[in-house]
């Protein structure tokens, strides 16, 4: 097998296969081609994540050896290789030394439901919106997201930023003003999709059951039908948030990664 980059590929095609799967990564820092008697057999990809950039993230298209990429990543340190728990990739990264270190699980709940699942929970006595956080005390708010988010990311952690720099970040992604609410003991960010649906974003703190419900109260007043909702086993508050539901029952997304 030989292991060539794009400037090489002019003396070899692509089958329609590998160049549709390689258009689907979105992040393709470096590519490289595996060639087997005269034919692209594989491709390997990596990049890096700039709000993550100790690690070096990579994908296999095809037939491609997956220690070639583990190699010559410096200053990164760590390889990290995402993909769902029932990818046959997995045992291939199991025998070059990866190990499972975060599951993330994805579903979308009505509204209706999760209100059931809270309907003895009580909502707190006091909320701001993050609008009026945001008027008042957002280097309190935002130092206080920082140290929760880099808390629960220890493993892969993330790039030194100042409480101005988290705030941008948050307001590129046009949170709900009004209905992303901080409560006495926590806070949870919420971004709407459609007039029918949203999606929870950073959370943290104590009591967010408590909160949640404020928040899908408000919602459901709005006429919104159904939330998203995303949770990594590394980040304990949105477990302890939706620990009510049994996540082995849905499909997770794994993260595996290699210390080199």
């Amino acid at each position: 097998m030989q292991i060539i980059r794009a400037t090489e590929l002019k003396n070899y095609s692509l089958t329609s296969g590998l160049e549709h799967a390689l258009q689907k990564v979105p992040f393709q820092d470096e590519v490289f081609f595996a060639v087997r008697e005269g034919e692209v057999s594989g491709i390997g990809v990596r990049w890096i994540n700039s709000f993550h950039p100790t690690a070096k993230y990579v994908r296999l298209i095809g037939d491609f050896p997956v220690a070639y990429l583990t190699h010559h990543i410096v200053p990164q340190d760590k390889v990290i290789y995402a993909c769902w728990e029932d990818d046959q990739v997995i045992p291939v990264l199991i025998e070059e030394g990866f190990q499972l270190f975060r599951k993330t699980y994805m579903k979308i709940f009505s509204i209706k439901c999760l209100l059931t699942q809270l309907e003895h929970v009580d909502v707190p006595s006091y909320v701001q919106s993050l609008q009026e956080v945001l008027n008042e005390e957002p280097e309190i708010f935002f130092t206080i997201l920082k140290i929760n988010y880099e808390a629960t990311h220890l493993a892969n952690p993330v790039v030194a930023l100042t409480w101005k720099e988290w705030q941008g970040h948050l307001l590129i992604d046009s949170p709900d003003l009004t209905l992303s609410a901080i409560s006495k003991g926590g806070y949870i960010l919420l971004h709407s999709i459609s007039t029918t649906d949203y999606e929870i974003g950073w959370l943290g703190g104590t009591d967010l059951q408590s909160l949640l419900k404020w928040q899908l109260t408000k919602l459901q007043q709005q006429g919104v039908k159904r939330i998203r909702i995303e949770a990594d086993t590394t980040d304990w508050y949105a477990m302890a948030l939706f620990s009510f539901f049994n996540f082995d029952k849905i499909k997770a997304w794994h993260a595996y990664m290699k210390r080199v």
